[in-house]
């Protein structure tokens, strides 16, 4: 991936006008924890897929992992993960807003270091990662991106101080445990009817999760237990309030113990 996603084969994350510029996408991501634990870029992508223009290219979402964090996000339900971990602080042809914060290209930083220093250095050629601040996003754009976007969309604009202020504490940010999977079949898949889930494991800690694309939890089942070990269940695709959920990608996650398995789910009409 990185020989596409790359701007001059050099550690350092290329930076112009306020923006990351293009082409940094495996720069960026070698920067990050999960490139220290072991991630790929074929992690959550099927490099086969595209992600843009309600492309199917991601399989494997924020709260697949991060569900706790997921659960925690102090904000509306129209706010996902990537909004703020994933804001578009990079640029290939143009800023979008008002703010003066939002490029056309999403960030692979992920981190936010929540504070009001320039996430740049001080010439503004390449993104900060030294002593004081490592490699990471400001407010600047994972915030005022959204909130001083635009003065008639009912998000409430706030200054760079107000941001740093209210991102503090927004979640918990603990380390996630990487668990070895266990096996899970879904049929049909794609499905238009009830989806049935079955899965092998003698733990009698069981639960199962699925997460919309976004990485919004839909609907849950905890402490499942079945003597024989052998679990069967059956979604209607209802989420826990009792509403349908509406047709697209879906994952389901299963937890038994400290094993943990993932799949993607399709819901068609």
């Amino acid at each position: 991936c990185g020989t596409c996603h790359n701007r001059d084969y050099k550690a350092q994350i290329n930076a112009s006008g306020g923006f990351i510029k293009h082409h940094e996408q495996w720069d960026e991501f070698t920067h990050t924890e999960h490139y220290g634990e072991g991630m790929t870029c074929l992690t959550c992508h099927d490099p086969h897929k595209r992600t843009i223009w309600d492309g199917d290219g991601i399989k494997m979402a924020c709260g697949t992992c991060h569900s706790d964090q997921v659960d925690i996000t102090n904000h509306g339900p129209g706010a996902t993960c990537i909004d703020c971990h994933m804001a578009f602080a990079a640029k290939s042809g143009t800023t979008r807003g008002e703010s003066g914060y939002k490029g056309d290209v999403r960030s692979h930083l992920f981190k936010i270091t929540v504070n009001d220093e320039s996430m740049f250095t001080e010439d503004g050629s390449w993104v900060r990662d030294d002593d004081e601040r490592e490699a990471s996003l400001s407010p600047a754009y994972t915030c005022l991106g959204c909130h001083n976007n635009d003065p008639n969309d009912n998000i409430p604009d706030k200054t760079l101080e107000e941001a740093v202020e209210d991102a503090n504490d927004m979640h918990e940010v603990d380390g996630i445990a990487h668990n070895s999977e266990l096996e899970m079949s879904i049929y049909p898949n794609p499905s238009n009817g009830p989806t049935k889930i079955s899965f092998v494991t003698n733990e009698s800690d069981v639960s199962v999760k699925i997460f919309s694309i976004s990485g919004q939890l839909v609907y849950q089942m905890k402490n499942i237990s079945d003597p024989s070990g052998t679990h069967i269940i059956y979604w209607d695709g209802n989420s826990n309030t009792g509403t349908m959920v509406e047709t697209g990608y879906y994952f389901i996650k299963i937890t038994a113990g400290t094993r943990t398995s993932t799949k993607k789910l399709v819901l068609v009409n």
